[in-house]
């Protein structure tokens, strides 16, 4: 016990969060992660993962310090781990003063505790100690929603951060201005799988496959190739790649469900329900046993609120056409027809628990050709269509190309909250990643039933 009857993991979590605000910056970043790298404090994949780019200083430090606790807290003696931690903060190779005087302030503490521990050894042998019972009952749990890697105790995704999404309600001051994304970096052992190159694929490999994956940009992309090579690894199969007229297709299974899996818009000018109705037409008509498309990526949502934050998954169970519509001179009107959703889609997709406090709402989602950025538009836009809660840019043109299959297709647009559509998308860009990857994460939940 520390000073005061207080665990190692007390007193290292009295400056996690000033360690945060510095272990990311540079000095001392490089230098204190390769100390704590070559004492075994710090995993070679665990740090690979911290330097990944398009981490803000305080992401990574929040990391770093983050994976630092995961370690005093799994340790055999956790006294021993905080010393070791302190005698990098306090090393001439890090040659920084503030994390010496961090390292010097928990290096007294855990002294403290010995020498106390040690007398109360003296004075009772057999006293149990309640304060080492509860330091291990606080210990933090990783997320239950978090697939696992077979060669790996470690979650796939990243472990939980004490950076969380802030709750937003009545009387919160960050209501109306949500913070940047919690940690959840991908493991860098997942990213280093290569995809394959097209091949001719046999006519059994693609027999049966009633699913039809469709991300629309290269960051939504990139969070449903993720969870594709992680479930390949799990589930021991292999990911094939067709090329249909320039077209590349993957092919593998994505939990535990065969699917295919296609890009609509690898570059901004091919965005919108055009390319995806075209996109989606082409592969319907040569693979007939499809019975789900699935649009996931990104989406705004109608606004902050104790309902919705940035980071949320919205599933729709209605999808409103505004693409098809009249433009009068005193008014503007629909003229294409809704996509409601069958009860057998909606029951398939379900709510799911999520991990890092990310709700799943489902509604009607309002569907555009436009990419929305106008507080003025959009509330125009949700005067029009009351009962939806989002808007996005695929999903009426996979419902235009469901209409003109042979077979019975569905259309679901399963897309996480990365902006307001407000005029103010620059200042919530960080969150499209995260919001990627939470629809990318929740179809994957659902399709590993």
């Amino acid at each position: 016990m520390a000073e005061g009857g207080e665990s190692a993991i007390d007193v290292f979590g009295k400056v996690l969060t000033k360690l945060s605000k510095i272990l990311g910056r540079e000095p001392p970043f490089t230098i204190v992660t390769a100390e704590l790298n070559a004492k075994g404090l710090i995993a070679d994949g665990q740090l690979s993962a911290v330097k990944r780019q398009g981490l803000t200083n305080d992401q990574r430090g929040n990391e770093v310090a983050e994976k630092l606790k995961e370690k005093i807290g799994d340790s055999d003696n956790p006294n021993e781990c905080v010393l070791k931690i302190c005698d990098v903060f306090e090393s001439d190779t890090v040659d920084y003063p503030t994390l010496k005087g961090y390292g010097a302030k928990m290096r007294k503490s855990i002294s403290t505790s010995k020498q106390g521990h040690k007398n109360e050894q003296e004075s009772d042998d057999e006293q149990e100690s309640d304060d080492e019972q509860e330091s291990d009952n606080e210990q933090e749990s990783s997320d239950e929603d978090e697939p696992m890697t077979k060669d790996s105790k470690n979650p796939t995704g990243p472990q939980d951060m004490s950076t969380q999404i802030p709750k937003q309600g009545a009387g919160n001051k960050k209501f109306d201005k949500q913070e940047g994304p919690p940690m959840w970096l991908y493991e860098q052992m997942i990213l280093d799988r290569k995809l394959p190159k097209p091949e001719t694929i046999e006519t059994e490999d693609l027999k049966g496959i009633e699913y039809l994956l469709l991300p629309a940009t290269v960051t939504e992309n990139d969070a449903v190739e993720y969870y594709l090579k992680l479930s390949s690894l799990n589930c021991s199969t292999s990911i094939k790649a067709i090329d249909i007229d320039g077209l590349i297709i993957y092919v593998g299974s994505y939990g535990k469900t065969k699917v295919m899996v296609t890009m609509t818009a690898p570059a901004k000018n091919k965005q919108g329900p055009v390319h995806a109705a075209v996109i989606t037409t082409k592969i319907l008509e040569r693979f007939t046993s499809i019975k789900y498309v699935v649009a996931i990526g990104v989406c705004f949502g109608k606004g902050p609120s104790k309902d919705q934050k940035l980071g949320d998954v919205v599933v729709s169970d209605e999808i409103f056409n505004f693409v098809s519509k009249r433009r009068g001179v005193d008014d503007d009107s629909q003229r294409g027809g809704n996509h409601t959703l069958r009860h057998d889609t909606v029951n398939i997709f379900k709510k799911l628990k999520m991990p890092r406090k990310i709700k799943v709402l489902q509604g009607g989602i309002v569907s555009t050709a436009d990419l929305i950025d106008n507080p003025g538009i959009k509330e125009e836009l949700f005067k029009k269509f009351p009962n939806a809660i989002a808007g996005e840019m695929e999903g009426i043109g996979v419902v235009t190309a469901i209409e003109y299959t042979l077979q019975r297709v569905d259309v679901i647009v399963i897309k996480g909250i990365g902006d307001w559509g407000d005029g103010n998308k620059e200042a919530t860009k960080g969150w499209k990643p995260f919001a990627a990857r939470a629809a990318a994460h929740y179809v994957h939940n659902v399709l590993n039933q």
